[in-house]
């Protein structure tokens, strides 16, 4: 079937997550939506888009991943069990158009977990019983910093480990306060 491109370009008025979607109808088809993704078995869905500002607008815009995988295992059948050690690697990222300052990451360690260590790409990390903070300072636009956390697992059988983690900055903006996704693991015998 032929396609076509149309390119439109509009100025955005302020930062902030923005939604386009088209209607496309010809004499032969009749009305259609545009579709985000091209896929229509996941529905019709429109492309959003985040714009993050320039000069005077421009705000800085953190975005904390995280995932988990066990590092050393008692018994080597890839399922977390007591006594394992499970690894978590967080991502930081600064994807705003302006520099984070003062970022701070804390990580609240999971009931039933011991930790072994902490360790960050930048700035500074401050451990207790239960939790992780790092200082991570200034961050550019793009600027990316990783930890990564070791912790023992004590926790008994069918116990869910469940993890989230959060980042602010010092500007007073959306993208200044924000969490992790969650990684959850359970532990079996």
């Amino acid at each position: 079937a032929p396609t076509a491109t149309v390119p439109i370009t509009a100025p955005v008025d302020a930062p902030g997550q923005y939604s386009n979607q088209a209607d496309v109808s010809s004499n032969e088809t009749g009305s259609a939506k545009t579709d985000a993704d091209g896929n229509p078995d996941n529905g019709i869905s429109p492309t959003v888009f985040t714009a993050v500002g320039t000069g005077d607008s421009a705000v800085p815009n953190l975005v904390v991943s995280k995932s988990a995988k066990v590092v050393q295992q008692a018994h080597p059948d890839g399922l977390l069990h007591p006594g394992d050690v499970l690894e978590y690697d967080l991502v930081v990222e600064n994807n705003g158009a302006a520099p984070a300052t003062g970022v701070a990451l804390t990580d609240p360690l999971p009931t039933g977990t011991t930790l072994l260590q902490a360790q960050a790409s930048q700035g500074s990390v401050t451990t207790t019983a239960s939790n992780v903070a790092v200082n991570v300072g200034d961050m550019e636009p793009g600027a990316l910093v990783t930890v990564t956390l070791q912790v023992h697992v004590n926790a008994s059988l069918g116990t869910v480990l469940s993890n989230t983690a959060g980042a602010a900055c010092a500007e007073s903006t959306p993208g200044c306060d924000v969490v992790s996704n969650t990684v959850t693991n359970t532990v079996v015998a």
